[in-house]
């Protein structure tokens, strides 16, 4: 049965005849929801000195309706290998009963800490410490194809780690301003095309330690429906 044949080749007009034995039923629910997702932040920041300061703040994010996949047909149970799935499904001649819909919730909180400090002679140095948690029921196709939520009939208590999830972010940076040009050390009678080349330049130097991202963890045993996808622990 397809949008071209229409429902003729299951014979859908004629009960004696009807067979739909391992047809797959697809959809999309209506009225469809939007995506939507908030961003919020509170930051304290504290001047030590009139080189020095701090900064401590809170960071998070929420995103509802993330769009979901679903086999409404799907066994409610795990099923030990070697064992038909089609035994354990409600409709058993029928293959599928798939939708998309958006029911996929996220969220993400974080701690963030800075410190600032600038020296002499154009000399600065950030160092930066986030401690931080994102936690979803599905998985971002573009980025992590592995995983998903396991079985929609536990979808509300089925939360995993988001793929790029690193609890732990050091970020230290500096700066130097390079003694060259009007002004400077070197160069420092230097004026128009002369110091527009070589004054102002700056180097700067980042280093960033990230604590280890979640890792696959699949069934020892193939199985088949609940632990059917793998899901992503630390």
């Amino acid at each position: 049965a397809t949008f071209t044949s229409g429902i003729g080749p299951v014979r859908a007009d004629d009960p004696t005849a009807f067979n739909a034995f391992n047809l797959s039923l697809s959809g999309i629910p209506s009225p469809w929801k939007m995506p939507r997702s908030a961003q919020y932040n509170l930051t304290v920041q504290y001047q030590l000195s009139g080189t020095q300061s701090v900064s401590v703040g809170y960071v998070g994010s929420q995103s509802r309706h993330g769009e979901l996949g679903w086999d409404f047909n799907q066994a409610k149970q795990i099923v030990p290998p070697g064992q038909s799935l089609r035994n354990f499904q409600e409709f058993k001649n029928f293959s599928s009963f798939s939708q998309n819909t958006r029911e996929a919730n996220s969220n993400y909180n974080s701690l963030q800490t800075t410190y600032d400090k600038r020296f002499s002679q154009g000399v600065s140095l950030r160092g930066n410490y986030t401690f931080q948690k994102c936690r979803t029921q599905t998985r971002q196709p573009l980025v992590n194809t592995i995983g998903g939520n396991r079985n929609m009939f536990v979808l509300g208590p089925d939360w995993g780690l988001c793929g790029w999830d690193a609890p732990h972010a050091m970020n230290i940076s500096g700066g130097y301003d390079l003694p060259v040009g009007r002004g400077k050390m070197f160069l420092s009678n230097a004026s128009g095309v002369l110091n527009q080349v070589l004054g102002g330049w700056r180097i700067n130097v980042i280093a960033t330690a990230l604590s280890g991202t979640p890792i696959t963890v699949p069934c020892n045993i193939a199985t088949t429906g609940i632990c059917a996808a793998p899901t992503k622990s630390r």
